[in-house]
């Protein structure tokens, strides 16, 4: 990340200096692109998948980047392992619809998005098992990306010390049922643009929300603020 970048000592205290250095991370859709970036910052790329991922691919998966870097916080550097999860591209497009993949009407998450955090997750999982205890663990996205990474986000605090781990989302669509409890996660902030519509996607009144704490950026419009969800 830029140098400069420091992590909040407390994850659950959001950073907009962390939050502006991962939008522009989130930005990058190309996996070359990617990787010259994280090495440019000092990051060691661990793992990449789905980039290669053909238009006609209708499966519920996301591309995404693993790296291992350092930044520091207010108590030390420390080892960082960055998630990087890409935006809609391509055929991603029909899986952003395909919100219940199994028909199941008592499902609890968009499964769409469900499915591509449980993908990255077990992709990542023998790399989570071999992380020094200190590790912080970041992952973020943008829009499609982003949903995935908020369910990361509840992923990961079930399997690692949510003390370590950073979660920022940015567009992110709404991705569990509002009749849950998975939304109180302390360390998962999603940044919204009012006027943007993907973030009011699948609709509220089906019962759907995010997970973490929407953060809403200034608009010239305070009704917009108002109706939020």
């Amino acid at each position: 990340l830029p140098e400069g970048t420091m992590l909040p000592e407390d994850p659950s205290q959001p950073s907009l200096q962390l939050a502006q250095a991962l939008l522009n991370l989130s930005d990058v859709f190309s996996q070359q692109d990617t990787t010259e970036l994280l090495d440019s910052f000092g990051f060691t790329v661990l793992l990449q998948e789905h980039y290669d991922k053909s238009p006609e691919d209708p499966s519920h998966t996301c591309a995404f980047t693993v790296a291992l870097g350092e930044l520091p916080r207010p108590d030390g550097m420390r080892p960082v392992l960055l998630i990087l999860i890409r935006g809609t591209s391509a055929g991603e497009w029909y899986s952003n619809f395909d919100i219940s993949p199994s028909r199941d009407p008592d499902s609890r998450f968009s499964e769409n998005f469900l499915f591509c955090a449980e993908d990255v997750f077990l992709s990542l999982k023998d790399i989570l098992d071999q992380l020094p205890e200190e590790t912080a663990i970041i992952a973020t996205g943008f829009s499609r990306g982003a949903a995935c990474a908020n369910l990361l986000g509840i992923l990961l605090n079930e399997y690692k010390d949510p003390e370590n781990i950073y979660i920022y989302t940015f567009a992110c669509p709404a991705v569990i049922q509002a009749d849950t409890n998975l939304q109180e996660q302390n360390n998962i902030f999603n940044y919204i643009n009012p006027m943007d519509l993907v973030p009011r996607l699948p609709f509220e009144k089906w019962g759907f929300q995010r997970a973490g704490t929407d953060i809403l950026l200034p608009t010239d419009d305070p009704s917009l603020k108002e109706d939020f969800p």
